[in-house]
C-alpha cells in the first residue's frame, strides 16, 4: 500500500512588535546629569545659594525696625484728636457757615474737602479703639454728611440747624473720646514690610520660586510634554513668574 504524503505549507511568522523608541535626553538633562555628579559644583552651588538667600532676606534679619509688633499708640491718637479738635472740625463748620452766606460751587468744593479730612480723622481715631467706641465715634461721621447733603440741596435754613447740631456733636466727641477716657485696641503690626521696595519685593518672590522648584519642576515637565513643548521651557518659566 502507497504511502501519502502531504505537502504542509510554512506558517508564516508574526511580524515583529513595534518598540517604543528610546527618548534621548534632552541637553538640560545631560547638563543636569554631569552637574550631579561634580560634588564640589553642587556644595559651591547650595553655598552660593544661602549667601544669595541671606542677601534678599537681610531687611528681616538686620533693620532698625521690629519684624512685627503687637501694640497701641495713645500718642498718634491723641495728635490726631488734637488735629480734628482744633483744624478739622472747625474748619469744617467754617467752610459750612461760609457756604451759607454765599452758595456756590467753590465754596461747596471747599465743603467737601473739609468733609474728607473730618471723614479722615474720625476713621483714623476710630481704628485705634475697641470695637464698641469705635463703631460709637464712626456713627457721628454721618451728621456731617447729612450737613453737606443739605448744603447740596440749598435749603439755607437746614443747614444752618446742622451747623448747630454739629457742635454739639463736636462736644460729645470731645468728651466722650478724649485721648484719657479712650480704649484702645492693641493691633498687630508689620513695620518691617512699609520698609521693602519693589526691588525686594521682586527678589524675595524670585528666592521663593527657587526654593519651591523641586516640587514645581517634575510638575511643569508634565505638562509641558503632554503639550509637545520642549522640557528647556521649565526654567525659563520659573525664572518669568517671579517677575509677572
Amino acid at each position: 500500500m502507497a504511502e501519502t504524503r502531504v505537502a504542509l505549507e510554512p506558517v508564516p511568522e508574526a511580524p515583529p512588535l513595534p518598540q517604543p523608541e528610546k527618548q534621548g535626553e534632552s541637553y538640560w538633562d545631560l547638563v543636569l546629569r554631569q552637574f550631579r555628579r561634580n560634588r564640589l559644583a553642587v556644595a559651591s552651588f547650595f553655598f552660593v545659594l544661602m549667601l544669595s538667600l541671606v542677601a534678599v532676606y537681610a531687611p528681616f534679619l538686620a533693620n532698625s525696625v521690629p519684624i512685627v509688633i503687637k501694640a497701641a499708640y495713645p500718642g498718634a491718637y491723641n495728635d490726631r484728636f488734637e488735629e480734628w479738635k482744633l483744624g478739622g472740625h472747625p474748619e469744617f463748620v467754617a467752610a459750612l457757615r461760609a457756604w451759607q452766606a454765599n452758595p456756590g460751587r467753590q465754596k461747596a468744593a471747599v465743603l467737601m474737602a473739609r468733609l474728607e479730612t473730618v471723614e479722615r480723622e474720625i476713621d483714623f481715631l476710630a481704628s485705634q479703639l475697641r470695637s464698641q467706641q469705635a463703631h460709637e465715634l464712626s456713627a457721628h461721621e454721618q451728621d456731617y454728611k447729612q450737613a453737606v447733603t443739605l448744603a447740596e440741596k440749598g435749603n439755607a435754613a437746614d443747614v444752618a440747624g446742622e451747623a448747630q447740631k454739629l457742635e454739639l456733636t463736636a462736644q460729645e466727641i470731645a468728651q466722650q473720646f478724649e485721648p484719657g477716657k479712650a480704649r484702645f485696641e492693641r493691633k498687630i503690626y508689620w513695620p518691617v514690610v512699609s520698609q521693602l521696595t519693589t526691588t525686594s519685593v521682586f527678589f524675595l518672590s524670585l528666592s521663593i520660586m527657587v526654593l519651591i522648584t523641586p516640587l514645581l519642576l517634575p510638575l511643569l515637565r508634565r505638562m509641558l510634554l503632554k503639550s509637545g513643548a520642549d522640557s528647556a521651557l521649565v526654567p525659563l518659566l520659573l525664572i518669568c513668574l517671579p517677575v509677572v
